[in-house]
């Protein structure tokens, strides 16, 4: 017996059948991958214009903090700059008011002058 007479003899069904199979299989799995390769890309790129969009909104959220930041600095120099002038004009009063005091005849009287309650109530 050779191969030739089992290719035509009583096997010949059952190696058609079998080659159908195994082609339909092929061709299923073929069809699967290309399924989801093309479902693999939708996602990918769903997922990139996600990524961009998020990188997107956190740069705007930074540079919005970077801007709320300046903005506050700007605020605080001012701020800053009005104690400033206010302490110094505190600073020249005291100043003025002691230099007062010093020249006053009753400084070392037990009680308060007048002109001591007067200086007195002007740094209030």
């Amino acid at each position: 017996m050779n191969a030739l007479s089992l290719l035509t003899g009583p096997y010949i069904k059952l190696i058609l059948i079998g080659a159908v199979i195994v082609s339909m299989g092929l061709l299923g799995v073929f069809i699967y991958n290309k399924g989801y390769a093309s479902a693999e890309l939708k996602w990918s790129a769903k997922y990139t214009e996600r990524e961009n969009e998020l990188l997107a909104k956190a740069l705007a959220e930074r540079f919005r903090q970077a801007q709320a930041n300046i903005a506050a600095k700007k605020a605080e120099a001012a701020r800053i700059a009005e104690m400033q002038t206010e302490n110094q004009k505190l600073e020249d009063l005291i100043k003025e008011l002691s230099d007062e005091a010093d020249k006053d005849p009753a400084a070392n009287n037990k009680c308060l002058s007048p002109d001591s309650q007067l200086r007195i109530n002007k740094v209030r």
